[in-house]
This record gives C-alpha cells, structure tokens and sequence, in this order.
C-alpha cells in the first residue's frame, strides 16, 4: 500500500482513462509470445507492472491486487488488448469553431465541439438524466422498490452477487432457468456481448464498495469524447483515443414520449433517433422470432415413427432414440447421430450454407445430445474458411478468438460459426454480436451433460 499513489478523480479531469495509471507510477508493457505452431508463430500480450515491481499479466490480477491493497483505482483503466495504443490521441486541426465545453460544466470530462467544415456553432440543451415528456411517468426512486446484494467486495464473483444473478437468469431459456448465461453481464465493468433481456447493476441500496465492477453507466464519462461537424451528416460524436472492445462510452438520454407522442413527434421531425424503451416488448418480439425460425431435431410430425427427417449437411436421424434421466434432467441419445457424425466429421461445409440459426437458441429447450465428438478441447469453426478456433482454457476464449478472427474474414452478411461438436450452423443476418449470442446459447446447451475439461496444451511459448 505504501508504493501505490491514492487515486482522485478531480485531478485527472480531462485525461485519457487508459493513461492514469501510468500517471500513478504504472507500467504498460508489451510483450510478444513466440510458438511453434505455423498458424500464430507469434502473439502480443499486455503486461502490468505495478510501482512495487510486481508483474501482473491479466485483468483478474490487476483486480485482486487493487482488492489487496485497498487502491481505488478504476478496474477499466486498465486495458490487456494489444492493439489498444494508449498514448496516441486524435487532435483536429484547421477547425472554423472550437466550442471548450458543450456540457457547460454538467459532466466531470469537458467534450469540446469543432468545426472545420463550416462556420456553425451546435445548439445543445445538454442533459444527464431523461426528461418525461407530456403524462409519461418515471419508474418510483423509492430505495424500498430496489433490490440490493450483500456483496462486501467488488461483486467480481456473479455467484454470490444477487444483481448479477438478475441478469444471468434473464436470459433463461425455459421456465426452470437451467439454461442460462453464466456469464452474462459485466466482464470488469466491461461489455462483451449484447444481452437484450438488459443488464441489472447494483445500486445505493448495496452493500458492495465504490469499485464495484457492477457500477457502470451510473459512473461519470470516462472517455474524451468530441463533438464535430461532418461534410453531409451533421454533427457527430467521436473518441479522441483508442477504446477496447466493449468499454462503456456514455448514456443515450432525451426526451421520453409515449407511443401517441412519439408518433406525432416523428412525423413532425423525423424518427431517426427515436429508441424503444419497453425492454418487456423487445425481448418477446426477439423470443417470436427466434420461434420462427426453431426446426426442432425431433420429427415435427410425430405420428410417424418410422419417417426419416432431413438434418443439416446432410444428416437423417431415424426414429431411433433412447430416453433417460440423470440429475431430474431428460436426456435424448439418439445413436445412429452419433455414428454419422463420425462418419462425416471432415465434410466440407459450403459458405452460409446449411445452417439454422433457430435451432440454437429456441424459446423451449431442445431435448439434448450427448455426442460422443472428440472433447479435448474449446472450438469453433469457421463456415467461411478453413480455420477452426480452439481453447485449452475455457469456451469464451474461443468465442474472443473467432470475434477476432471474423473481423478479417465476414465483411458482410450472413455472419455463420459451425460448432465442431454437433452438427448445428448458427447463422445471423443482422450482426457478428448477435451470431455470437447465438452461438453461446446454443453451446451450452449442447454441453449442458458435459463437465468442464482441458485439454493438453499444443504449443509452448517462451517471452521474448
């Protein structure tokens, strides 16, 4: 405790959040892995090196040892991407008009505003909080009506955290809540997937302290952010530094309307920016679609147990299947899969083609599969390329690794990730982060009778 500087918010007002712990005596290195594999010969890790020496080589280290020494240090200061350069920063130059602060003092960083395409001056009656308009009412503030964790710590443990516990069983998929996101949520006050059934932070009422990684859009704006003139598009909004992926950059406020306003209003001015708050209609409308698009793996006309049904790739699964129970959970084995999945586990996948998007995330759970594929290890495979992404270490080290390697290889849509156990495509035709939901969805639920394993590490690595 006695190398580490007290963290205080006021005196670094303005600064790039990536840069203050380097401002309290940090260090950011980077450091490059060498392989033997012919496929990533090398990989570039952050490193964190704190004022006493003490190395630290992940966000979870950084978090116990910030715990350890009672340092108030904001968590998502810290940053493990490579590709994050911290000390660059965006500075406009040639600009007509140069607002200091458009906010007028309301938030804790200034955004300027700039303009060096004309001579026009934003107009902005900056708010922080909603403004109801017409008879809409707020939700009650009562402290009473919210419910609190007892956490004592920083929530980084979403077992015991009963706000976390909110948002993993939101996303449930049957009424038991067996099938959920254990992960769901805040990863280090970091979003890594779009979760529509919403987020639940913890709030006055709980016992967890000021660093809780649970606290995220209720903090103030972290990032620099500047107001600026487009040539054809109006204003616009920008970062002046690099942010990592999933980073929280500010609360879309306005004006609230109900559905007769609103529609009176976007006639008037225009809908563009207009944001549907009913979070109960939003996810029934994605659970209808979701129902739209679910072939189930049992036959859909039951009545005929001798018929064959049409499987993707290819596959026909016969009426063939043995039930059981095991842990008050119903299990369906179908064996002549498991035999044809053998059989065809080197098929060559076309392009997009072949796949369901439905059957991995169904309203009701799919009677589940215990195949017999090879599970030595995490994986996923690409329907656009050769490549198979695989993980020793945990399945959302897979899903970090395919995100990465989509941004190379799906320009466009349809957005498609076969999963190397069963022989389910998961395909989406709107977003990478929605293909990706998808796909956990669903490989939890194809894993759901499978304990967690490892598997024997393929390359070694030594620092350089």
């Amino acid at each position: 405790q006695r190398c580490l500087v007290k963290f205080v918010p006021c005196l670094f007002e303005g600064e790039n959040p990536y840069l203050v712990p380097m401002m309290l005596g940090w260090s950011r290195d980077i450091i490059c892995l060498r392989s033997e594999s012919q496929k990533n010969p090398r990989t570039w890790k952050i490193m964190y090196i704190a004022p006493c020496g003490k190395r630290l080589k992940s966000i979870e280290e950084v978090a116990l040892y910030l715990a350890q020494c009672h340092n108030s240090i904001p968590i998502d200061f810290f940053c493990f991407d490579p590709w994050v350069k911290v000390l660059d920063e965006f500075i406009a130059t040639g600009n007509n008009i140069n607002v200091p602060d458009i906010t007028q003092g309301k938030e804790l960083n200034p955004i300027p505003a700039v303009n060096n395409i004309d001579t026009s001056v934003p107009v902005i009656d900056y708010i922080t909080e909603n403004d109801p308009q017409g008879n809409v009412c707020m939700p009650t503030t009562d402290p009473a009506f919210l419910l609190s964790c007892d956490c004592e710590d920083t929530c980084s443990d979403k077992r015991k955290c009963a706000c976390a516990q909110l948002t993993i069983k939101a996303t449930a998929q049957d009424a038991q809540e067996k099938f959920v996101l254990d992960d769901a949520g805040y990863d280090h006050r970091r979003l890594k997937n779009i979760y529509f059934t919403g987020v639940f932070e913890c709030n006055s009422r709980c016992k967890c302290s000021e660093a809780c990684h649970n606290k995220v859009t209720q903090r103030p704006i972290q990032a620099k952010l500047q107001l600026f003139k487009t040539a054809n598009r109006g204003w616009g909004l920008r970062t002046l530094h690099d942010l990592p992926e999933g980073a929280f950059i500010c609360k879309y406020v306005g004006k609230l309307y109900n559905s007769t306003d609103a529609n009176e209003e976007g006639g008037k001015h225009g809908d563009d920016y207009f944001c549907e708050l009913d979070l109960i209609e939003i996810v029934e409308r994605r659970k209808e679609g979701y129902e739209s698009d679910v072939s189930d793996i049992e036959a859909d006309d039951s009545d005929n147990d001798d018929q064959s049904e049409n499987k993707p790739n290819g596959f026909k699964v016969e009426k063939d299947e043995i039930e059981y129970k095991e842990n008050g959970t119903e299990y369906v084995n179908d064996v002549k899969l498991k035999k044809q999945l053998e059989e065809v586990s080197s098929t060559e996948v076309p392009p997009g083609g072949g796949g369901r998007r439905g059957a991995a995330c169904p309203r009701e759970p799919l009677s589940l599969l215990p195949i017999t594929a090879n599970l030595n290890q995490y994986s996923s495979e690409c329907v656009q390329c050769p490549t198979v992404c695989t993980s020793d270490v945990s399945m959302a080290d897979v899903i970090d690794r395919y995100r990465k390697h989509s941004k190379t290889c799906h320009m466009s849509a349809p957005y498609t990730i076969k999963c190397t156990q069963c022989p389910v495509i998961c395909t989406s035709s709107t977003s990478m982060p929605d293909l990706i939901t998808s796909f956990q969805q669903h490989w939890k639920m194809c894993h759901a009778n499978h304990s967690a394993f490892r598997g024997p590490v393929d390359e070694t690595e030594e620092a350089s």
